[in-house]
């Protein structure tokens, strides 16, 4: 069998499942994701070299919400069990580095971020058979046969990983010329002011640093840059930031999933 066969195969399966794949470059997905749908009819459209899925989280069409718990480690896996051995007959996939844990709830699932640790509830995440930019395939470990079991998150234990990661937010400019931040681990809202042309690169190199400091995912803190990006006085072209917020991420390397 063919890699596009194989490909092919597994989308449709996700398909039936009723799950919502989406195609990816690499790890992010450089278009309006939120509202692709993929049909079958479209799948061999998008099955070429180079291209790597995921799967968008949220509603499922039997009415489920999707979510996955993400392990940045593959040594995490007998603490998590540990403590939540009820979810060990959920389907797992081995990452670059560590595991996501397919889930479902029957109410949506907030996104949070922990150290090491996220719960990935209205996102997307990276699934089979992509290939991770280290390399390495994606791959069931426990396979998806059917729907993913159903576990409120509010029963998830991880008291042995951090606290959710601050939310970076950009103040207003001082008189010195300096941005100031601070750091808030209540409010969630976006960043809320732009700057002016001549300062937005290396504000935009700054942002991305705290985010990967804070442990955000590339494609979180892609989607939060592009929105900040709205606001600078003119905005970057689009491409420069998705592509120097790739840049950083492969450079730094210090958070990839």
């Amino acid at each position: 069998m063919s890699q596009n066969q194989i490909i092919m195969e597994q989308i449709e399966k996700y398909l039936a499942l009723g799950f919502a794949p989406i195609h990816l470059a690499g790890k992010v997905a450089n278009y309006h994701w939120k509202e692709f749908t993929l049909t079958n009819k479209d799948i061999q459209k998008f099955i070429k070299c180079g291209v790597n899925w995921g799967l968008r989280t949220g509603k499922l069409k039997g009415g489920l919400w999707f979510y996955v718990v993400d392990l940045d480690n593959k040594s995490l896996l007998s603490d998590f069990y540990n403590d939540n051995p009820h979810t060990m007959d959920a389907p797992i996939v081995s990452t670059g580095r560590g595991f996501h844990i397919y889930l479902t709830s029957t109410e949506e699932t907030e996104t949070r971020h922990l150290h090491k640790v996220d719960v990935i509830g209205n996102g997307y995440v990276v699934a089979p058979p992509s290939i991770h930019p280290n390399g390495k395939q994606y791959t069931f470990i426990k396979p998806l046969e059917s729907i993913p079991p159903t576990i409120d998150p509010k029963t998830l234990n991880f008291e042995k990983w951090d606290s959710t990661p601050p939310t970076i937010i950009v103040e207003p400019r001082t008189n010195t010329g300096k941005s100031v931040s601070r750091e808030n681990t209540h409010d969630h809202s976006p960043m809320s002011h732009g700057v002016p042309e001549g300062q937005r690169h290396n504000e935009l190199i700054r942002l991305i640093g705290a985010h990967i400091k804070s442990c955000f995912r590339e494609e979180v803190t892609l989607d939060r840059l592009l929105e900040w990006n709205k606001l600078s006085r003119p905005p970057m072209p689009v491409v420069e930031v998705i592509r120097t917020v790739r840049d950083c991420y492969e450079k730094w390397d210090r958070y990839v999933q």
